[in-house]
This record gives structure tokens, C-alpha cells and sequence, in this order.
């Protein structure tokens, strides 16, 4: 092996930055670089220094890199800034190299992008996270995806310019609007394979993840013992450019023990109208919740409701305790809770000092949207009124407990409500539903008059009534009962022969 080959296999320049990465125009990002020897690195100021740039900002002089305890390497950061206007078809140009002999310089040819700002929206797996017992033993996912039953998440999003072609290489700003809680979770970058520990700006935590060569930005999140926390992510690209903001992810990330206890339980969550073991709903898709005003409200507190134990993707955010709290307040929708099965609600408050109280449970039973009478239509044919001795068909339709399907073999009572019956036929006076729910009768009389008929069923308490009216043919002879309309005609147009 050659001196130049031995030169080459032990000295190692490197980057956080590919050579041919693209950049966004006017995006500002950190630039790592470190000088990685075998041998000890002697040279007692090593330094770096930026030559033939074209189109970005890069800082000028000598730039001192700092050695390690055992000078086997030399570090350094430093921010760049690529200009805003670029002609189409130039690159982005610069190379860096260094006063540590045997080190060769690195020259960059990147390309200027422009980037659809919604593609930086993070995508966030699984948002609630248990809290481990230990540190993680391995990491590098997959993450599981049941809720709260992992101390991991995904998180990742593909990164695309206006014309949806894929980033690569690109530098994302990733921080979190709460100080310090991004230092309660272990981050692991997928691209760079290795643990990555934010820095603090102005009291925030923020990390770097370049875009693999698919756009692809991705990470993992590792919660850790004994710290709880509500992580609000947000990914930018970071510079001076007005079209630059920061996009929040998908959503919070929550860790959370999920055997929390408590020696003071908050009051249980009270349902509007709910005072017995079963919660039916009045025809409206949402419901009422009133949670008692706990000591110490703050606007910036989060509620998250539970059901059976587990988180639910219901959230409120507290912001005014003297409204949102003592009252019936917050609004959530009957379908978060499983039809016919007992229910365990409750909720937790994460204070915003990141500290958590969980509430006592309240136990009942989802019956669904309350059916007025499960008795749906009592029908007449024909339509009323008919002649007498003409004949009626009722009939009824009885549904189950849901209002949806059938409820077969239900006894049924047919009864007259009218005390004077004479010359009234109904037949028959019982009988049970059929397979379609349905149940019939006839009736019939010997006389003009209106009946009221009633049809009661076996274990419902309300029954359904319906009116019909039997009347007289314009002309009868004496010997019928309609026989006031003979008198009538007999007045106008002599006797009927």
C-alpha cells in the first residue's frame, strides 16, 4: 500500500451534509464537520476554511475546529445561508479544506430547490407512549402501532418541491414550542444511524434530519422512564424567507405511564343527563361533560378522556379554566363509546408543569339513540274512511331495542277504545309478530261511525292507537243502519221502490 492509499484509509473528512444534496433557496442550515483520524491529529490549531463559493453564504477566515481528549478527531460547526435568487441551471458551489496535512478538501455541488411548505407537516405513528421501566435496549424500529402499548413512535414525512418531485438531502429544522421536552425522549435518526441529542437556542431544543434520496424525513422517538411529557413537534426550514414557518405535526406526542395512580383523584367526568347505569343518546350526535374545577387550573393544561383504562383521541386543550371548567362544557361524541358494553370513563390533566392527576371512573352501560317507541307505524288499508261492512287490514311493525332490526314473535293486543261497540267486528284480538316485525288484524262495521283502534305489545309500555271511519253509501233502503240518509234522500226525490 502506498503512502497516498495508507494517507487515505486513516484520514477521514466528514460531513452533515452530502456533496451533491439539494438545498432550498434561502434556507439557512448547520454545517458539522470533523476530521477523523487514526492517528493523532498534531497540528496544534487545526482549522477549516470556505473557497469558491457560488450562491451560498458561507463564513469567511479560518475557522478553529476543536479537538478531542485524545485528538483523534476535530469538530466543528458553522451556519451557512444559501441566497434566495438563483438562475435557473446554476449550482450551489462551495469546498472545504483544511490545515491538517492528508486531508483532502471536499468540494459541493448541490442543487437550489424550492419546497412545498405542506409537505414538512410530520406524521406522527402513535402519540401516546408508556413510560419504560429502563432505558431502550435497541432502537431503530418499527415502532408498535397500539396505542400505549409501546415506548416508541415513528415519525416521518417525504419532503417535495411545488411540482411534487422529492427532496434529497435537505436539511429539516425539527423543534418543539416547550422548553426542555424534547430532552425527554430519545431520538434516533433512520438516516444517519445513530442518536441524535438536541442543542438549545433561546431555551427550545431543536434537531437537524437530512431527507434521504426519496424526500423521505424520518426518526424515531423513544420515551423515558420517568418522564412524563407532551411533545408539540414542528419541522421548517430554517432562514429569513417570508414563505419559511413552522408546520406543527399531526399531533402531540404523549407519554404517559399507563399505570398511573394517584392519592388525590380528581372528581369523575359528569355526562349531561346521564343518572343512572346507562347512557342513552337524545338523537344528538354529541353529548355534555362537565369537569370539575381541580385546584391549581391553568390555561395551557391538556384533559385527555379515557375509556376502559386507555387514552382516546379526545383532547381538550384548556385555556380559559373559569369557562371551560364547573360546567357542562365540553362537547364529545356518543361514538367514542362501544354500543350495549359497560363503560369505564374517566379522564387525566396533564398540568402544564408537566405533572398528572387522574379522576375517580364513571361506570355505565352506551344503549344508543333512545327509541321513543319501539311500536314504529300502525298502518290502515285501505285508507279511511271506507263504507260499512267494507273491511279494514291493520297492521303494526314492532322494532328491537336499536330501532333497526325486527323484533319477531312479540305478543300483540288489538283492543277497540270506544265503548260502544255494537255492530263491530275485530279479528282477531292477539297474534305475534312475524319475521319482518309485523303483526295484523281486520276490522269491520255494521254501522257509520269513527273507531279507535289500540295495539299494545308485550313488554313495551306505550302502544299505538290509530283512527278509521266506516260510513254509509249516499243511497240505503229503512232496513239498513244508515237508514237517516233514506229519510234524507226519501224527503228530496220521493221513496226508493
Amino acid at each position: 500500500m502506498s503512502e497516498q492509499q495508507k494517507s487515505l484509509t486513516t484520514k477521514l473528512m466528514d460531513f452533515s451534509l452530502r456533496p451533491d444534496a439539494d438545498l432550498i433557496k434561502g434556507q439557512s442550515f448547520p454545517l458539522t464537520i470533523q476530521l477523523k483520524s487514526t492517528s493523532r491529529i498534531t497540528v496544534s490549531l487545526p482549522t477549516i476554511i470556505f473557497s469558491q463559493s457560488k450562491n451560498i453564504t458561507p463564513p469567511n477566515g479560518n475557522i478553529i475546529l476543536y479537538l478531542s481528549q485524545d485528538q483523534l478527531t476535530a469538530t466543528t460547526t458553522v451556519m451557512l445561508t444559501v441566497n434566495s435568487n438563483i438562475k435557473s441551471g446554476e449550482k450551489i458551489l462551495f469546498t472545504v479544506s483544511t490545515n491538517v496535512i492528508d486531508f483532502t478538501p471536499q468540494n459541493f455541488q448541490c442543487t437550489p430547490k424550492d419546497i412545498d411548505p405542506e409537505t414538512l407537516v410530520l406524521t406522527v405513528d402513535n402519540k401516546f407512549l408508556d413510560l419504560p421501566s429502563k432505558p431502550p435496549t435497541s432502537i431503530n424500529g418499527p415502532c408498535p402501532s397500539t396505542p400505549g402499548a409501546t415506548y416508541c413512535t415513528k415519525v416521518h414525512t417525504v419532503i417535495k418541491d411545488p411540482d411534487h418531485q422529492p427532496l434529497s438531502g435537505v436539511p429539516v429544522l425539527i423543534t418543539d414550542n416547550m422548553t426542555g421536552n424534547l430532552n425527554k425522549f430519545l431520538i434516533f435518526d433512520v438516516t444517519s444511524n445513530q442518536v441524535v441529542t438536541p442543542t438549545a437556542d433561546k431555551g427550545f431544543g431543536k434537531i437537524y434530519i437530512n431527507s434521504d434520496s426519496s424526500g423521505n424525513v424520518v426518526f424515531y422517538l423513544y420515551s423515558l422512564e420517568s418522564l412524563s411529557a407532551v411533545l408539540h413537534l414542528y419541522s421548517m426550514i430554517e432562514g429569513q424567507d417570508p414563505t419559511f414557518y413552522p408546520m406543527p405535526a399531526t399531533t402531540p406526542i404523549y407519554a404517559i405511564s399507563a399505570n398511573l395512580q394517584s392519592p388525590n383523584y380528581l372528581w369523575w367526568p359528569e355526562i349531561y343527563g346521564l343518572t343512572s347505569k346507562t347512557l342513552i343518546s337524545d338523537g344528538s350526535e354529541y353529548f355534555w361533560v362537565n369537569i370539575a374545577k381541580y385546584d391549581q387550573a391553568s390555561s395551557g393544561d391538556i384533559i385527555i378522556f379515557y375509556i376502559n383504562g386507555q387514552p382516546t383521541d379526545h383532547i381538550v386543550n384548556i385555556r380559559n379554566p373559569d369557562k371551560q371548567l364547573g360546567n357542562y362544557a365540553i362537547k364529545l361524541p356518543y361514538g367514542m363509546f362501544q354500543h350495549g358494553e359497560e363503560i369505564s370513563f374517566s379522564y387525566i390533566v396533564i398540568f402544564i408543569g408537566g405533572t398528572i392527576e387522574i379522576s375517580y371512573k364513571r361506570k355505565f352501560t352506551y344503549m344508543g339513540e333512545k327509541i321513543p317507541n319501539p311500536i314504529q307505524n300502525l298502518t290502515v288499508s285501505p285508507p279511511s274512511p271506507i263504507l260499512v261492512n267494507d273491511i279494514y287490514t291493520l297492521k303494526v311493525n314492532v322494532k328491537d331495542v336499536t330501532g333497526k332490526n325486527p323484533a319477531t314473535n312479540k305478543k300483540v293486543n288489538w283492543i277497540i277504545k270506544d265503548s260502544d261497540q255494537e255492530g263491530i267486528t275485530l279479528n282477531p284480538t292477539s297474534g305475534t309478530t312475524d319475521l319482518n316485525g309485523d303483526a295484523t288484524t281486520t276490522l269491520t262495521s255494521t254501522q257509520a261511525r269513527s273507531v279507535t283502534v289500540v295495539a299494545s305489545v308485550e313488554g313495551i309500555e306505550t302502544p299505538k292507537s290509530v283512527d278509521v271511519e266506516f260510513k254509509c253509501p249516499i243511497i240505503q233502503k229503512p232496513e239498513h243502519a244508515c237508514n237517516s240518509l233514506f229519510f234524507i234522500y226519501n224527503a228530496y226525490f220521493g221513496e226508493i221502490k
